[in-house]
């Protein structure tokens, strides 16, 4: 991939981990004066889990965008493909523990 097409990802990652992490806040402060019963509710509305869906998936490309860049850096050859490796190996299991937690079977 060209370095342009790597920045223009990592901005455009960015700029929509802004708007996602600010309707995440929003929602999580709208929520604090509410019981269990009530967040458990509006947790179960379908914008809502497509939200933080969103924002988690969002959240993993943007560090293995990152780590990518790092891994450019630092690391040549076999060792390169060994991190990149473990990264997709790691945010893919981290991807499958929460899938459940956001109730996405």
């Amino acid at each position: 991939m060209k370095s342009s097409q790597k920045w223009n990802l990592h901005r455009l990652s960015s700029l929509s981990l802004i708007f996602t992490t600010s309707a995440f806040l929003i929602f999580f402060f709208s929520s604090l004066q509410l019981n269990q019963i009530e967040v458990q509710t509006k947790l179960n509305y379908l914008p809502t889990k497509f939200l933080i869906f969103f924002f988690f998936l969002n959240a993993l490309f943007h560090a293995r965008l990152e780590l990518w860049s790092i891994y450019d850096d630092y690391f040549k050859g076999i060792q390169k493909k060994t991190f990149q490796f473990t990264t997709y190996a790691f945010l893919t299991i981290l991807l499958i523990l929460v899938l459940p937690i956001l109730g996405v079977k």
